[in-house]
């Protein structure tokens, strides 16, 4: 019975550590890189416990965190232990590695995969390639059945959860809200995107949250633009806050 309760204090120690090192990783590694110079003014100094703060998840940051979708690569990578292409097939088109363990099994397990999301880059967001081809026109494809379109799913998730449009949030952001494409313009830093939205959606009221979040371009030093920074720090920040 003592070498239960010992085995299971262990466990509990293991489990409570590493959910340490996920905070720590999170907060000093992850969010600084994310949010860039925006960091320290959207998650200041931890100061401690706030009771009153509420850490509970907002319902825009469901679609908000979908940001990640745009830096998804269009190949699997597959390494050697000296982290060296993994034979003729290291480079697996990423609609071709949905559902397909038996690469797992058949092609040396999951160190080769894990390697290769260890070495390689995440892709980087840019305006005119948003999310690859991969995601957008080959997600989980079954031939002979199409594949389905990632993208369109975060911005009916969006519509599904009943979120407000992109001005909606500029504006409970504090941020100035587009009325017009010389104002879109400004504020994508791209006339011909802005010009592409509008012919959409007519009006930035009503571009979805998600597209005009990931269509900003990046604050400095960071990985997302105004809009997700405002929102995601916030979340993390009362995350953080309101942790006993």
């Amino acid at each position: 019975m003592k070498v239960r309760i010992i085995f299971e204090d262990e466990v509990k120690l293991s489990v409570n550590n590493s959910a340490c090192l996920f905070q720590i990783i999170t907060f000093q590694d992850y969010l600084p890189n994310l949010l860039g110079d925006r960091y320290k003014t959207e998650i200041p100094e931890y100061s401690g416990y706030d009771e009153y703060e509420d850490p509970r998840v907002a319902n825009v940051f469901s679609i908000a965190f979908r940001f990640g979708h745009a830096s998804v690569p269009p190949f699997v990578f597959r390494l050697d232990n000296n982290y060296s292409p993994l034979g003729d097939n290291y480079k697996v088109p990423l609609h071709q590695a949905f559902f397909a363990t038996w690469r797992v099994v058949k092609q040396g397990g999951i160190d080769p995969l894990l390697r290769g999301l260890l070495a390689n880059e995440a892709k980087l967001n840019i305006q005119d390639k948003i999310v690859t081809a991969e995601l957008r026109e080959r997600l989980f494809e079954r031939p002979p059945a199409p594949g389905l379109d990632l993208a369109s799913f975060n911005m009916q998730r969006g519509r599904d959860h009943g979120l407000r449009g992109y001005n909606s949030w500029r504006r409970f952001c504090n941020l100035p809200a587009p009325r017009n494409l010389q104002e879109l313009a400004k504020v994508l830093k791209n006339t011909e995107l802005a010009r592409k939205l509008l012919k959409v959606y007519k009006t930035p009221e009503n571009i979805d949250i998600w597209l005009g979040g990931v269509a900003e371009p990046f604050v400095k030093n960071g990985r997302v633009g105004p809009l997700l920074s405002c929102i995601l720090g916030g979340q993390f920040k009362k995350i953080r806050n309101g942790d006993r």
